[in-house]
């Protein structure tokens, strides 16, 4: 399994053994098996820290990638996306967030090179879930609705944060604390 990052989003690997002793003692102490790039660990993000720490807190014992790519966040996408070809590479992939307002989009052409780059990974047996967004449809006063893209491209799984009606069990619905896209795409 593998957590991709853009936009200088590092984690902490004291943080994730923090995590680990308090929310997964049962489990040997967890350690990212591969960095693929430059992690900061002295400067961690929050983002970054929580995907590492719940990817591995769900699969104790997996062995986690973490893929740090610079740039843009779409050319950083294109990049991290046209490396995956390698043997060995983590067969399911995470990535917590993506864009749902028009002016941070991709090109048409950045879409294009992404979604067909989606597609060999797919075709590799590769699966990349990436979050539905945060903001819900993506807008307030909506003339279109704005999906978050890349959950929205037809070669990834698109997810989103749930809750339950009430209590800890029974039926759920798309939290709204942070108005997640709750599997819209």
């Amino acid at each position: 399994q593998a957590v991709a990052e853009f936009q200088g989003q590092y984690y902490s690997p004291s943080d994730l053994s923090s995590f680990w002793s308090q929310f997964v003692p049962f489990a040997p102490e967890a350690k990212v098996a591969r960095v693929v790039g430059d992690n900061v660990g002295s400067s961690p993000q929050t983002e970054a820290s929580l995907d590492v720490q719940y990817i591995m807190g769900v699969a104790p014992k997996v062995n986690t990638t973490f893929y740090i790519t610079p740039g843009s966040f779409w050319s950083a996408v294109l990049t991290w996306a046209s490396s995956l070809t390698e043997d060995g590479t983590p067969l399911i992939h995470s990535i917590s967030y993506g864009s749902q307002r028009l002016v941070s989009n991709p090109t048409s052409t950045q879409r294009t090179r992404i979604n067909e780059e989606f597609q060999k990974l797919g075709a590799l047996g590769l699966t990349i879930i990436f979050a539905s967004g945060d903001s819900g449809v993506g807008c307030t006063a909506c003339v279109e609705y704005q999906p978050s893209f890349p959950a929205t491209s037809p070669f990834v799984t698109a997810v989103g944060a749930t809750t339950f009606e009430q209590g800890s069990a029974g039926s759920e619905r798309a939290v709204v604390a942070f108005k997640s896209g709750g599997g819209f795409s």
